[in-house]
Parts: C-alpha cells; structure tokens; sequence
C-alpha cells in the first residue's frame, strides 16, 4: 500500500472529507493528488496529516520508502537477469514475492521468476510459478501475460519430449494472440514457428510444413523486411531438415533478396526489436547474435557471398556492445564478401571505426572514420557524412588532449 492509500483509508476511517482533512494545509485538488500519487507533498504538510490522522509520521511515509527499495531490487533482478545470471535473479525475485509491493504486478514477478528457473533447468518449479502467475493473468485478464505463460509451459512440456502437451499450450497461447485487436505480430509468427516444430517432431510433416508457410505468411507483410529476412533464413533451415530442398533454397533465395534492397545497410536506423522474439531467445542479444551467425551460414553454402556480407554488417552492428572481438571478425566476414564499392564497404569501415573507439584506439579510429567520411562524400550522403564528421572532431580532441598531457 503506498502511502497515499494510506492516507486514505485512515481518512475514510476518521469520517474525515477532502476538505477537513486539508484545511490550511492546502487544497482540496492538492489532496485528492496525494491520495492518488500525483501529488507529492512536502514532508512539512505530510508531517501535518499524520498529526491530524493521529499515527506517526514513520508509519504514513515508510511504505513509500519500502516500495522504493523493492523497486530498485526489481530492477537489479531484471539486469541480473539480462546478464543470464538467473540464480541472482531468482534469489532478488523470490525475496519480492515473499513482501508484496505496490508498482509491479505480482504476475509479471512469478513470469520472471519462472523463466530464471526454466533457463535453469528446473522445470518443476518454473512449472508451479508459471501455473500461479496464470491463475492470477486470468483473474486479471491479462491476455499478454496469459500468452506468454502458456508459451513458456509449452516450452516445458517440449524439453520433456511431451509434444502433444507443448502443441496444445501453443495452441492456446495462438488462440489468445490471434484475437487481440493490437496483435503482436512477430509473437503470432514465432508461435506458428513453434506449432510447426511440434507437428515435425510428431512426424506431421504435411502439418509442420503448413505451419511455418503461416508463420511467413503471418509477418511477410507486418513486420520490417531485415526481420523477415532472417525468418526466411530460419523457415529454410527447417525445411532443408525435412528434406525438403527445392523449398528450403526458395526461402534462402527469398533472403537474399531482401538483404539486396535499397537501404538495408543504413546504420543509422535503429535495429528491429523482433529479431529476439522471432528467432525465439527472448531478446537476449549474445543468443539473438548466435542465432543470426547460424543463418548466415545458410547463405554462405547457397553461394550468396555478398548478401550474407550484409548480414555480417547487421551482426556486426549488433556485437558492438556485447563483445568487441566477436564484432571486429564479423566486420572482417563482411568486408571480404562484400564488394569494393563505397556503398557496401563504407558502413564497415564506420564499424571498424566505432570498434577502435571503444578500444581507445583513437589513432587507428580516426584513419577509418576519415575513410568512411571519404565514403559518404562520394555518395553525396550528407546526414552520415555529417554525422562521421562530428565523431571524427571529437576523436582528433581526444589526440590532442592526449599530446597535451
């Protein structure tokens, strides 16, 4: 309860109006925002109010406090979490549980305790968590959360070779999906993805098949082409593993189209949030890139050299933040498969760059930002060359800096 409720229930409780309890204290408005956590009082007027309710100023204030302190626990959890320390995690989450708070539903606790004790191989306890959190998405209809659970016990049913029970949870959380009017379109093609495997390992392979030309079905139009393109890759992979070739290069070919179309090396876009969704490894950056380097492959045994160069350019920009070597040799795979033109091989050197940099490697960092510069030039790209420009000023600051000192 935080301490707004608290001032109400006690005000409730005296028999006490918005008016009396703020009379010359402030205003009737400024109460009711108190009460309802809009409002922040000054700790003079909440001093005020714990007189008028007769408890102490402790009592009014401290479940604030405490909401604070499990607030930050939840956030330490949630990075220990993206770090795949899931024993941290599951210890911070556990503690939460056993002190309810106000701020973060109870459901999305128990979701996030399950999925550390799934990842970790203990999937009788993620099972009993999963089975409280959905009792309580249930109650609350919380359609998103209610997907995600059942998705997840589908996951453990499937790593327990139960099939027909992981099919059945999958067919539930689909059913869920299909019918929100703000689908989640990437989660109902990854859902499909998920069917599709079932059917195959069940040796439905008619199904399976069905299944995954749904799943292209279902995003080829809503979600961003680089997306697609990976799926593309992903659906060949199963096909190829059902020994079905024509199919599987059909979608491998598919892919490289799509890595050929305009603008698909532009660094400065943003990269596609699905990716993790998608691919199925919950959005974790190291296993999305994992995943990613896996289906390059694909292109690279097709013959498509210069299709699957863009691909490493993308895992590339993806590995920047995660692991600078891993970043520097998928830079390298690009540059060999791509061709010499500064269209291709311009947005690598701009990599090669930003990796320097994060090595403090300002001089080797200002010869590849001034190639890349050189690049965008001849292209006539004015916003990247600007932007290549701006780093490069800083770089040759730093240098100077460095000289002076």
């Amino acid at each position: 309860m935080t301490f707004g409720a608290k001032i109400r229930e006690l005000r409730v409780g005296k028999g006490l109006t918005h008016e009396q309890l703020a009379n010359g204290l402030c205003s009737p408005d400024m109460m009711v925002q108190i009460e309802s956590r809009e409002g922040r009082p000054s700790t003079f007027v909440l001093s005020s109010i714990a007189d008028r309710l007769d408890v102490s100023l402790d009592n009014l204030s401290g479940e604030s406090d405490r909401r604070a302190e499990s607030l930050a626990l939840y956030r330490e959890a949630l990075e220990l979490k993206r770090t795949m320390d899931f024993t941290g995690a599951r210890e911070r989450l556990e503690e939460l549980l056993k002190h309810p708070f106000f701020g973060v539903p109870a459901v999305e606790l128990m979701c996030n305790l399950a999925e550390c004790n799934l990842r970790e191989g203990e999937l009788l306890e993620a099972f009993h968590w999963y089975h409280f959190a959905l009792e309580e998405a249930c109650m609350e209809r919380n359609h998103e959360a209610m997907i995600t659970i059942y998705k997840d016990l589908g996951h453990i049913e499937f790593a327990q070779e139960r099939y027909d029970f992981a099919l059945r949870q999958f067919d539930r959380a689909l059913a869920i999906s299909e019918r929100l009017p703000n689908q989640d379109v990437a989660l109902t093609t990854h859902l499909y993805i998920l069917q599709g495997i079932c059917h195959n390992r069940m040796q439905n392979g008619k199904v399976a098949m069905q299944c995954f030309r749904l799943a292209v079905k279902c995003c080829e139009a809503s979600v961003d082409r680089r997306s697609v393109a990976w799926l593309m890759l992903l659906i060949s992979k199963f096909f190829r593993e059902m020994s079905c070739e024509w199919e599987a290069n059909a979608y491998t070919e598919r892919a490289a189209g799509i890595f050929r179309e305009v603008n698909v090396l532009d660094l400065s876009e943003r990269l596609p949030e699905q990716y993790g969704i998608l691919l199925g490894v919950g959005g974790v950056v190291s296993e999305v890139c994992h995943a990613l380097q896996t289906y390059l492959c694909f292109l690279d045994e097709a013959g498509y050299d210069m299709e699957a160069g863009i691909g490493y350019v993308e895992l590339a920009t993806l590995l920047v933040g995660e692991n600078l070597d891993m970043a520097s040799e998928a830079c390298q795979q690009a540059s060999q498969r791509l061709p010499e033109a500064p269209e291709y091989q311009t947005c690598v050197l701009e990599l090669q760059g930003r990796i320097a940099c994060e090595r403090l490697e300002y001089r080797e960092a200002a010869d590849l930002y001034q190639q890349a510069a050189d690049g965008y030039k001849q292209m006539k790209q004015a916003q990247q060359w600007a932007n290549v420009m701006r780093v490069l000023s800083w770089i040759h600051r730093e240098l100077e800096g460095a000289s002076v000192s």
